[in-house]
């Protein structure tokens, strides 16, 4: 279960006063790291997986890759989908991911484990991820 009190916070932030949104996208440093597991990233699946807004999800596809993200926040997917139309992004909880199995190449969770029971998440995230796929979870330096 998402913890309540994470929950709460994402909740009670002002409209369109995401702190994600002040903050560079860690995409094109994720991106590299990727490429030292795949040598040709164009084109390819990644689910971006608390994905907020979608500003990392919107900087991947800025980078050529096939990106959404999910998110549990319905007013922070709406807001997504106005500040970036071109990035898809879903409602849904990362300990019960809406995907089939096996359904990406690459996985990425930024700063989103801590807020989740990670018994749930972890295995999700391994659920939906190619049997050769990347996986790439953080937490943020602050944290």
């Amino acid at each position: 279960m998402v913890r309540a009190d994470f929950t709460r916070a994402v909740v009670s932030a002002g409209e369109g006063q995401s702190h994600w949104l002040r903050r560079q996208s860690y995409a094109p440093v994720a991106f590299e790291k990727f490429k030292t597991y795949m040598e040709n990233l164009d084109g390819t699946s990644v689910l971006d997986v608390g994905c907020g807004q979608g500003h990392d999800v919107a900087a991947f596809v800025a980078l050529g890759m096939e990106c959404e993200g999910v998110e549990i926040n319905p007013r922070y997917v709406k807001e997504g989908r106005n500040l970036f139309p071109a990035a898809k992004n879903t409602k849904g909880n990362a300990e019960s991911l809406p995907y089939p199995d096996a359904s990406f190449a690459l996985v990425y969770c930024r700063n989103l484990v801590f807020g989740t029971d990670p018994k749930k998440t972890l295995p999700e995230l391994q659920r939906v991820l190619h049997p050769d796929g990347v996986g790439h979870v953080t937490l943020d330096e602050k944290i």
